[in-house]
């Protein structure tokens, strides 16, 4: 049997190992085969290792944020082809759909096309945030995301994104404003100059108290005590609550709630409808998310034209000095999650 090489979790809080045997894949139907070239390094990676959250079976490889070159393709594949450049977010704890290896699996229709403005370590640092912020801007609001082609005339409609200053809500910025919208983004007063180059028409202080942030809120998006906005898409994941009273204050019929924490024990009240991001459940065939993963498939040909004109940007990411896997495995012990960085690691 064929093997490759990767990295190896066996137990939570004990360090990964690098290991020989695994074996070498083949795609399936609609799947293709992925050299990772670069992988990137963010919380929830931190959170698999020392936790074993989303591990479905021990030993697995790990994984989350990837760029790299499709080397096969499976029977029926039509949008990918062998030698695409390609970026974007493996199957969190699975090890066949994991990019901790030198090749894993993913569905053909989920990676962005890396396009030629993108340098490889920009695009491996964009892979979760990007889908991430995607499905919370597009599926979150139950609209699909505008062509590049088309013109999307300017709103006066606000979406407020809780946690702008993120690796996710920067990227949140930039999409909400392809579709029009204009943007009220929390960050820390030490981060607004980064949330207002990445778009955002105003911002407010998210380390105030849940009254002050509403209150923000309100007038920012209509200057008196009720607000024109019908969408809150928490970036953060610890802001429901500002989400919640500032929804409850608008005068739309509609309302939209969407967070990146996806278990949570709060639930948005009436009329507000409510959508929880699960993008690391996309790739693995039979999926209960297979809604998600069909969400996924119609932006990422969208979203390619704007990646290939240069108006996505990455956030600001560290890049560790060294190649390998035994690189990856020291770049995630030195790794700070608490740093909110993502860190890119150079692995073939």
């Amino acid at each position: 049997m064929a093997t490759q090489s990767g990295l190896v979790f066996t137990a939570p809080g004990s360090p990964l190992n690098v290991v020989d045997n695994l074996p070498r894949l083949h795609p399936e139907r609609g799947q293709v085969l992925i050299k990772p070239e670069f992988v990137a390094l963010c919380p929830v990676d931190s959170l698999m290792a020392q936790t074993g959250a989303f591990v479905t079976d021990t030993p697995a490889v790990l994984g989350s944020g990837f760029y790299g070159t499709v080397t096969e393709v499976g029977f029926g594949c039509a949008r990918l082809k062998e030698g695409d450049l390609v970026f974007g977010l493996g199957s969190l704890g699975r090890t066949a759909y994991s990019p901790f290896q030198d090749s894993f699996l993913i569905d053909e229709r989920l990676p962005f096309r890396k396009g030629k403005i993108l340098s490889p370590q920009d695009a491996a640092s964009l892979g979760v945030s990007l889908t991430t912020a995607a499905l919370g801007i597009f599926a979150g609001r139950h609209m699909l995301a505008p062509k590049r082609s088309e013109s999307v005339r300017e709103l006066q409609e606000w979406v407020v994104i809780l946690g702008g200053s993120g690796n996710v809500g920067q990227c949140a910025i930039q999409l909400g404003r392809f579709c029009g919208f204009k943007i009220a983004a929390s960050c820390s007063l030490s981060n607004r100059k980064t949330v207002v180059k990445n778009g955002a028409h105003a911002t407010f202080d998210s380390r105030a108290t849940v009254e002050k942030q509403v209150a923000e809120v309100l007038h920012i998006t209509h200057g008196n005590e009720v607000g024109h906005f019908m969408h809150v898409f928490d970036a953060s994941g610890v802001g429901h609550d500002v989400a919640f009273e500032s929804l409850k204050r608008s005068t739309e019929n509609f309302k939209f709630f969407s967070t990146v924490d996806a278990s949570g024990s709060f639930a948005a009240p009436a009329p507000i409808k409510e959508y929880r991001v699960q993008a690391g459940m996309l790739s693995y065939p039979g999926d209960k998310n297979v809604k998600d993963a069909d969400e996924v498939a119609r932006m990422a040909p969208v979203l390619d034209e704007y990646i290939e004109n240069g108006d996505i940007r990455p956030a600001e990411f560290d890049i560790f000095d060294g190649v390998g896997w035994g690189a990856l495995k020291d770049a995630l012990g030195r790794y700070n999650p608490e740093s909110r960085k993502t860190m890119v690691v150079r692995v073939q």
